[in-house]
């Protein structure tokens, strides 16, 4: 029975990228677990982070973007709260996550970067079955974003609504097979279109060592 406190500084740019403005975001978070009569296991817990973010501007005619957007090279206040929690499948399981926060965005009338809000989070249920030939465990997954996507060219503006089906099988302990579906109801950043009915079939293999 514990809890974990973390606490970290990072440029914030995303990865292989150099810090642009010679700013540190601040990140931190704390939870803790509890364990049931029954031996059934549930962890809460609250994060959050913030800093300057600088986003990549660039023409994008496929979108209608002529001219890059003017934006402040300095950076856009990048911020996140979030809340989650997670009732580990033994064998039915249950986990949730969901944040809020401020982040760069490219305006209605795509001319300029400014600063928007974000929110948005996931549940998924599983369960969990020992079979002889390994751990399988179906899930069922709906997940909704709004926001900008700050790691695309001018951090465009998004909506995401997704259900998501699957099965994990564990092989082995160092070795997981999933195949899973998915229903989504999204914007497609690159051109800046509205995207309704799409669909996604995934199968992943992942040997850990």
């Amino acid at each position: 029975d514990y809890g974990v406190i973390g606490f970290g500084l990072y440029t914030g740019q995303g990865i292989n990228e150099r810090d642009k403005n010679d700013n540190l975001h601040i990140a931190a978070r704390v939870t803790y677990p509890f364990q049931f009569d029954n031996g059934q296991i549930f962890e809460t817990g609250v994060y959050g982070y913030t800093g300057k973010f600088v986003p990549d501007v660039a023409v994008n005619t496929d979108a209608g973007i002529l001219a890059a957007p003017i934006f402040n090279k300095k950076g856009y206040r990048d911020a996140r709260i979030g809340l989650h929690a997670i009732l580990y499948p033994q064998p039915f399981g249950l986990q949730a996550e969901w944040n809020w926060g401020k982040s760069p965005q490219l305006s209605a009338d795509m001319t300029r970067i400014e600063s928007g809000n974000i929110d948005g989070g996931y549940v998924q249920a599983m369960y969990k079955y020992d079979s002889p030939w390994g751990a399988l465990i179906p899930y069922v997954k709906w997940q909704k974003y709004s926001g900008a996507e700050k790691f695309q060219a001018n951090a465009p503006f998004a909506r995401v609504r997704e259900i998501e089906a699957g099965l994990e099988w564990q092989i082995r302990p160092e070795v997981e097979f999933v195949v899973a579906y998915s229903h989504m109801d999204r914007t497609n950043v690159k051109n800046l279109v509205h995207v309704k009915d799409a669909n996604i079939m995934r199968f992943q293999l992942q040997w850990n060592y």
